[in-house]
């Protein structure tokens, strides 16, 4: 695919975004780096699974990418199609609408949950039509096929995880061996981008990386500087609050923009009221980790861990105060870093070689907690943890 990279990133960071469906506005910002390096992989075939933390921007991105490789580049048909609201929002070429198709298709699928779980069977329909619709396009030979918050629609709607996993090993497989024009989509020149938050689906695509260009690709929350500036662009747009030093905001939300949201616009920049909420969240967590580790009580849980670890660094986490991995996980607290980051991830405390928080949030609550030797911490506990350590 021949993509003029500086114009797709000069039409993207041109663009505004809504924040978190409030009447706050910010500008498309950074993601050169991410860009630069997703579209020089769109010269390779295959699939790619791009995953993230919850909020990092992966729908954004995604979207609008296909929007701007359909305004500068006019020899690609871009096929987005976006699961998140159980509607699909297809962007194409205005001459090879797809929208009714899928939406038909969707349709199919929606009316058949009502009772019944669906069948993977239905699920691969979906695809299979997209690519006799492919294969059928006139005057076009690169395509570019985007499934974003695949795993999220899926799962929502009572078709289970399997079926994500089933999905992204039968798009590698189709592309695995195949003789050229053999394919479903014929003899053009495909690439298929899922976007997961499934932490599941990403390992399965990590443990088949390179059948049919099968790998995962890890896209970050924002780095410091960029998020900085949008800290001040929506602080100058709901002034009201309490002040917060933007460096603070940095160690709780590390580039979180959906997060930040949250913050800004739910709690009203009260950094103690909205960190109540993540304790209470990382509380559940180690009801759940106590369980299964069939400890006594969570207070036991707590010394466990201190005894182990000085500091629950997210490694550290796992291999060394020997926390189940799976509610980590599940919970959205930490992550497992596989595949190819698309840009470097920051070197903090949060990040790990091979874990790292979704939130910086969760690594101070449990820093304070061990500190405490307590989970009933408040949210001035968890602040005054962070300072101690801005201090240092």
């Amino acid at each position: 695919m021949n993509v003029d990279v500086n114009a797709v990133i000069n039409w993207m960071q041109a663009q505004r975004l809504v924040l978190g469906g409030s009447n706050v506005t910010i500008g498309f910002r950074d993601r050169a780096q991410e860009l630069m390096n997703f579209i020089n992989d769109l010269s390779i075939g295959g699939v790619r699974v791009i995953y993230g933390p919850l909020g990092a921007g992966k729908t954004t991105l995604l979207s609008l990418l296909a929007k701007a490789l359909r305004v500068v580049n006019a020899d690609i048909a871009v096929i987005y199609v976006n699961y998140e609201r159980k509607v699909t929002d297809v962007i194409m070429p205005e001459p090879l609408s797809v929208s009714g198709l899928v939406n038909e298709l969707v349709s199919k699928v929606m009316a058949s949950i009502m009772g019944v779980t669906v069948g993977v069977g239905q699920v691969i329909e979906l695809a299979k039509a997209l690519w006799s619709y492919v294969r059928e396009l006139r005057g076009i030979n690169d395509v570019l096929v985007i499934h974003d918050d695949l795993d999220r629609w899926f799962i929502s709607s009572g078709i289970g995880r399997n079926a994500v996993q089933e999905l992204i090993a039968m798009y590698a497989g189709e592309f695995e061996g195949r003789p050229l024009g053999e394919s479903p989509w014929g003899g053009k020149y495909v690439k298929v981008i899922i976007s997961v938050s499934d932490q599941l689906a990403v390992e399965l695509a990590w443990r088949y990386r390179g059948k049919g260009g099968l790998m995962p690709m890890l896209l970050w929350n924002l780095p410091h500087d960029p998020f900085l500036e949008v800290i001040n662009e929506v602080r100058a747009q709901l002034p009201s609050g309490p002040a917060i030093d933007p460096e603070v905001l940095w160690r709780l939300l590390g580039g979180n923009v959906r997060a930040l949201a949250d913050l800004a616009i739910n709690y009203g920049w009260d950094v103690a009221s909205w960190l109540d909420g993540v304790i209470r969240h990382v509380r559940d967590l180690i009801y759940r980790e106590t369980q299964l580790l069939n400890l006594p009580d969570a207070q036991s849980l707590i010394a466990r861990v201190r005894s182990r670890v000085e500091d629950p660094r997210p490694d550290d986490l796992v291999y060394d105060a020997l926390m189940a991995r799976e509610p980590l996980i599940e919970d959205n607290v930490l992550m497992h870093i596989l595949g190819r980051p698309l840009a470097q991830l920051p070197s903090e405390d949060w990040v790990g070689n091979d874990y790292a928080y979704q939130l910086p949030a969760y690594y101070w609550v449990l820093k304070a907690m061990i500190g405490k030797e307590s989970m009933m911490i408040t949210g001035t506990d968890v602040v005054n943890e962070l300072m101690r350590n801005l201090r240092r």
